[in-house]
């Protein structure tokens, strides 16, 4: 297509000021998501609050390059590095390291009382006892167990220890001389791996397990146990269960989150849940009155040997007498409207309580490990971590890939129901429970979240420098410790609100030298509170060079419409800073800027045009089917935004007329009737106008010239030269001519009007506008015969011949 540019400029184009301005408006997590956050937090509901402050521990440069678990005895901090088999001790601003393990690494540690408990993981597998001066004492293995990802504490000295390869619980009682243990859950062919244990109020142990994503209700009591999540994701990494009884479950199935583990925000701002008043269970929601006949419930007297048959790690189960509510299933037999998932409906109920498990997902860690820029997990330690999840002789089948992007929290009630709280592009790897609000540890970006009880509200609370949050725990004053890998770090956000912070948004850009106009906050200041915003502005897109401006004078955002108070420029960035004197923050929703950029004409990028037998309204051109009509359909856009209207024009190409057939075209298509025109090539010249949008003295115009359009509404002549007769056979010869197109097909008669046979021509292809035939007829009946010859030209017109003959003669 020749590109012709029209620009009929009324009024010089430094001088010409769009009449409608433009907007930024940012109220989605979206809009704010690649802004800049100093102690400032940002919502998934689109919200910018005040933040905790974030203050290193230990920092990457001592740390190991995982933190496996951290733990808080009073104001001590204990990290454990899971590639050192070491534990530090962080305490009064110091660090040491406190416990060395002859094992290959720490894969879980937990606080017994005042004592430490560590799972150790490789050739000196088991469960070791930390005193206070760092005196490491190995107290409990066994010869099968090469892992330990989780221990939780139990009643009367018991302990219950998640393990590998082997898929077994185990419950360990340590109040005797001889400690003894036994298995109370056998995963078989279902897991090679148990990752996540969590024991409830009501003493039932929940056990996440790998490759097939199960979550296990366990008695250990009876030693009786059901699967009540059979999740999409290949591993369960953390379980947490609240006092009604519901239980959360963490997924982290590397293939479902993206190489960054960057979770893409909100881009709409759907507004809030409603929230319900929370009741407190009654006594008796998990509780039943045992029978004279029933064993005492799970975790109520010492440990007894259980005779119970297990078969695969599956038994029969009786109706839970810790947990009436939960429907009763054996797992192989669980029906899908069991397991439905569905989306976040019900707010818990009740006050909840924090339970953690320090396991993470293997799996995911090793392929997070494998996408992470430098430094990575030491080639050890990821060695002895795959050789976890390789092949044995009870590796159960990985999961194939099921429809749903991300990982998952699912939170499964205690009618035995399963709702989705929380799902994104992400590895979830460690989870904390408290007073109806989660915080996750999510990889492979580092990010931590918050979780509103009904899973409505997801806050983005530190965006660490790791890769991987492996470890979370609450601290003394109820802050939130963090433990990290690639890069290894401990740290604290704090529990109280910083007095002030800021956001700064991401450089927004006009495309072109702009006026700045006004902007407004739409923010929540209770009293004490208070947001500004100020701005700079610049014509290079990096705002460090020294040529942008500086910060203008901050303004209250209670000030209705700001000035922005800063020079014309292309570029604009804003910052926002909330401040607070009590413990509330303000609550930033929308910022909206309005800028005008000098008018710009506008540019049409195509002119098309296609023959069509259809009219305006849907009708045919008429006799022969000719494609009389050319539907026209322009594409053109305007860089302010403003609305456009379209002139059409043609010409015989050679002319130098223009006649126009439109005028004012509110829609940028257009059907031509080109019956009212001779036949011959012509141009079509479109020109869109933003008149509709600016005074006449500043509108501009620009257009675009069609390719050549061929306007054909003559029928093909048909010219029969000879009819011969050669023994039995007629021949018949001919020439066909087409006066602006070429000949698309031909066909003949015999004596009808309806039976046509294709007919070929003598060059054997249909190239051009004359064409030549020949064909024979044969076995005719004696006497009269009409022959006719039809021909079809490129836009639908049809020509006829015909000659008469006289067969055996």
């Amino acid at each position: 297509m020749r590109l012709w540019t029209i620009c009929i400029i009324l009024l010089c184009v430094s001088h010409a000021i769009a009449v409608t301005p433009a907007t930024w408006t940012h109220n989605a997590e979206s809009d704010f998501a690649d802004g800049k956050f100093e102690s400032t937090v940002l919502s998934s509901l689109g919200e910018i609050r005040l933040g905790g402050e974030i203050e290193i521990l230990l920092p990457s440069d001592v740390a190991p390059s995982v933190v496996s678990a951290v733990v808080r005895i009073g104001d001590v901090i204990y990290a454990a590095g899971g590639d050192e088999a070491v534990v530090y001790k962080i305490a009064q601003g110091k660090t040491e390291k406190f416990a060395e393990f002859g094992g290959a690494m720490v894969s879980a540690l937990i606080a017994v009382d005042d004592k430490l408990l560590a799972g150790v993981g490789g050739d000196k597998s088991g469960l070791y006892w930390i005193d206070a001066q760092g005196k490491v004492e190995k107290f409990w293995s066994d010869p099968n167990v090469k892992y330990v990802w989780a221990v939780v504490p139990g009643r009367k000295h018991r302990l219950y220890a998640a393990t590998g390869p082997g898929g077994k619980v185990f419950a360990i009682d340590t109040s005797k001389d001889q400690i003894q243990s036994e298995v109370i859950y056998d995963a078989g062919k279902l897991a090679r791996n148990i990752l996540s244990l969590v024991r409830s109020q009501e003493g039932l142990i929940y056990a996440g397990t790998d490759k097939t994503g199960l979550v296990v209700e366990i008695n250990p009591r009876t030693k009786k146990s059901r699967v009540i999540l059979d999740a999409k994701e290949k591993e369960i990494s953390a379980l947490a269960v609240d006092e009604s009884g519901a239980v959360y479950a963490a997924t982290s199935d590397a293939g479902k989150a993206n190489a960054k583990g960057k979770a893409p925000p909100k881009s709409t701002n759907s507004g809030r849940a409603i929230k319900h008043p929370t009741t407190k269970p009654s006594s008796t929601t998990n509780q039943k009155e045992p029978s004279k006949d029933q064993s005492p419930g799970p975790d109520k007297t010492d440990l007894v040997p259980d005779k119970t048959k297990v078969n695969d790690g599956i038994t029969e189960s009786p109706i839970d007498s810790a947990n009436p509510h939960r429907p009763q299933s054996d797992p192989k037999h669980q029906t899908k409207e069991q397991l439905k998932q569905g989306d976040p409906v019900a707010e818990l109920t009740g006050q909840t309580f924090a339970n953690i498990s320090v396991a993470t997902g293997i799996e995911a860690l090793i392929k997070d490990t494998e996408q992470a820029e430098s430094p990575k997990i030491p080639e050890e330690f990821a060695k002895l971590m795959a050789k976890a999840i390789e092949s044995g002789e009870k590796e159960p089948p990985s999961r194939p890939a099921r429809p749903g992007r991300g990982n998952a929290v699912y939170m499964i009630r205690p009618d035995g129901l399963i709702e989705t709280r929380f799902r994104r592009p992400v590895t979830i790897l460690s989870m904390l429970l408290r007073a109806g609000k989660l915080y996750l540890g999510t990889g492979n970006g580092g990010v931590i979240y918050s979780l509103s009880a009904d899973g409505d509200e997801i806050v983005r609370l530190a965006d660490t420098d790791a890769k991987q949050v492996t470890a979370l725990e609450f601290g003394s004053a109820g802050e939130i410790l963090f433990g990290t890998a690639n890069k290894g770090s401990v740290g604290k956000i704090g529990s109280k609100l910083t007095p002030s912070g800021t956001f700064t948004s991401e450089v927004l850009d006009c495309k072109q030298i702009a006026q700045w106009g006004t902007m407004r906050i739409r923010a929540h200041t209770p009293t004490g509170t208070k947001v500004t915003i100020a701005t700079r502005s610049g014509n290079v897109e990096d705002p460090d060079q020294s040529t942008w401006s500086s910060w203008s004078k901050a303004q209250a955002s209670d000030s209705g419409f700001l000035s922005i108070g800063s020079v014309p420029g292309r570029f604009l960035q804003y910052r926002l800073t909330l401040s607070s004197t009590v413990d509330v923050s303000p609550v930033v929703r929308e910022v909206e800027l309005i800028y005008q950029v000098g008018n710009l004409p506008p540019t049409v990028t195509s002119v098309t045009v296609k023959p069509s037998a259809k009219g305006k309204t849907g009708g045919r051109s008429g006799a022969g089917g000719a494609k009389a009509f050319r539907h026209v359909t322009v594409k053109a856009t305007d860089p302010n935004g403003d609305r456009l209207s379209f002139t059409i024009e043609f010409r015989h190409i050679g002319s130098q007329n223009w006649i126009q057939i439109a005028k004012d075209l509110k829609v940028s298509k257009y059907v031509w009737d080109t019956r009212t025109v001779g036949d011959g090539l012509y141009e079509l010249r479109v020109r869109a106008s933003d008149s509709r949008s600016n005074p006449p003295d500043s509108a501009l115009t620009s257009g675009r010239i069609s390719e050549p359009v061929v306007v054909d509404n003559t029928s093909p002549i048909v010219n029969i030269v000879g009819v011969k007769t050669v023994e039995e056979r007629i021949v018949v010869s001919g020439s066909v001519l087409d006066a602006s197109s070429r000949v698309v097909s031909l066909g003949y008669s015999v004596d009808s009007q309806e039976k046509w046979t294709v007919l070929g021509v003598t060059d054997g292809i249909s190239d051009a506008d004359r064409e030549d035939f020949r064909f024979e007829l044969t076995e005719l009946e004696p006497g009269p015969h009409r022959i006719a010859v039809k021909v079809e030209d490129l836009y639908g017109n049809v020509g006829y011949g015909y000659v008469n003959v006289t067969a055996g003669q």
